[in-house]
């Protein structure tokens, strides 16, 4: 499992068009000692990483899917994740982004996450990995429980790209399944269809009881945990 690590060089001051830069300026500050030019073999995870994964930027913390990609030459790596996740993106830019902290309506801030996350995914993601030749990549919109966070929690559905006849089992079978054929990259443009008739009894059974008085965990809370995308890598014999 691996943060979506979005483009981000800390060497910018551009937040406009790397979104996820004042996360990855306060994730370095808070919970390492790292610091940008400071001294390599000083220990910390980003050193660490950088000692044992040839191609890895320090400056630039995306580089870790090409350094991957030069080290793991025959294995197959794949990246999924929701364009509409309102959890993630909220742990991402909420805090950060002032035109979002100080909105007060709260569908319009939904909106302005959802924008920076699938700016981030088309313009500092996506791009990365097609440098490479061992990287996939599936990216539905919507799914209407938990926020539509994470492809792969609770089960597999929802997880469609109508538009390209695809399924995330699909995609699964891609990476982990390989029966021949290129790496599947794949994700839906549709803003519409996802939203409409995305949920079941199931889903609201389980949404009702972990926003219940068993599960009293306040909407800050949920979006400071840890948000992970699913990171899959399949060793090719």
């Amino acid at each position: 499992m691996i943060q979506a690590l979005y483009r981000a060089p800390l060497n910018s001051a551009d937040s406009d068009s790397f979104p996820s830069l004042p996360l990855h300026h306060e994730v370095l500050n808070s919970w390492t000692t790292f610091s940008p030019g400071g001294d390599p073999a000083a220990e910390n995870p980003i050193n660490m990483l950088a000692s044992i994964t040839p191609g890895f930027d320090d400056n630039e913390l995306s580089s870790l899917y090409a350094a991957l990609s030069s080290k793991f030459p025959g294995d197959r790596l794949g990246i999924t994740h929701f364009l509409a996740d309102g959890n993630f993106s909220a742990y991402s830019y909420e805090r950060f982004h002032e035109d979002i902290y100080s909105d007060p309506d709260a569908n319009s801030r939904l909106d302005k996450l959802r924008q920076k996350w699938q700016q981030d995914t088309h313009d500092n993601l996506i791009p990365l990995l097609e440098q490479t030749g061992n990287w996939g990549y599936y990216f539905p919109m919507y799914r209407d429980f938990n926020e539509s966070h994470c492809t792969t929690i609770l089960d597999l559905e929802y997880g469609e790209i109508a538009e390209h006849g695809l399924v995330l089992r699909d995609f699964l079978d891609n990476i982990v399944n390989y029966q021949g054929g290129p790496m599947m990259r794949a994700y839906e443009s549709d803003q519409v269809s996802d939203y409409e008739n995305n949920h079941n009894w199931f889903y609201d059974l389980v949404g009702g009881c972990c926003n219940s008085e068993f599960f009293p965990v306040p909407r800050k809370k949920r979006g400071l945990s840890r948000a992970f995308v699913f990171l899959l890598a399949a060793h090719e014999p």
